[in-house]
């Protein structure tokens, strides 16, 4: 349970906004437009917790592999065509691209500090 002082509580932040995280990066995968919605709440949810985050961009990368299907369209209608996917799979890398240009002053430090991280001078290397 989500507490208010409690251990859980980036990850409570993070489930609270991938649900909106990922409604906006479908509507700006889809429509081409809402890319700053899309781009502040995926950044938010990669910056609250860092595994929210990754579930986010991998739905996304899901989400723009499945074709959309509009209801009440003839069945001729509704065959995928490849070029939808490759304006949806660009769309998906221009927002990537711009969540690490937000997310770098966390993110950098990180991925060089990485070796550092979790280590301690009491315990063995090979832990």
């Amino acid at each position: 349970m989500c507490g208010v002082a409690s251990d859980s509580t980036p990850s409570c932040g993070g489930m609270f906004l991938l649900p909106p995280a990922l409604a906006q990066g479908r509507f700006a995968l889809r429509g081409g437009r809402g890319y700053l919605g899309a781009l502040v709440l995926s950044a938010a949810t990669l910056l609250v917790h860092l595994v929210s985050g990754y579930i986010a961009l991998v739905s996304l990368a899901v989400l723009t592999l499945i074709s959309p299907r509009s209801p009440g369209a003839p069945d001729a209608a509704q065959t995928t065509s490849s070029s939808g996917r490759v304006t949806r799979a660009l769309r998906l890398v221009l927002l990537v691209w711009l969540m690490v240009l937000v997310t770098a002053y966390f993110l950098l430090p990180f991925w060089l500090d990485s070796a550092y991280v979790n280590r301690s001078v009491w315990e063995n290397e090979e832990k």
